[in-house]
């Protein structure tokens, strides 16, 4: 982290805290024909089960749409409980997205 803090950050203006928590960010997973759902904090769920939100224009077609999510989360939701994001912008593509 040094080198983290002395190139990019100060030089910026930056100057990190340290033993400083960064919040509930948001976390990503690609599924195929969904796209990219985005992992809801306990928070902001409601009580139907479905712990992904959907961006619904890839899905907007989707007859099944609402099932699929539903799916997805009975699927996968326990993957995301960690907080990990698995989008390949935080983590490098080694696998398909799921499907």
């Amino acid at each position: 982290m040094p080198a983290l803090e002395r190139d990019i950050f100060r030089p910026f203006g930056f100057t990190p805290r340290s033993g400083q928590e960064l919040g509930w960010g948001n976390t990503f997973l690609p599924v195929a024909e969904l796209g990219y759902l985005r992992y809801l904090p306990p928070e902001e769920r409601e009580d139907d089960g479905v712990v992904f939100e959907v961006d619904y224009a890839p899905v907007e077609g989707m007859e099944d749409a609402d099932e699929r999510l539903a799916d997805a989360s009975a699927r996968h939701g326990s993957l995301m409980g960690d907080g990990r994001c698995r989008c390949p912008t935080v983590r490098p593509p080694t696998l398909a997205p799921l499907t």
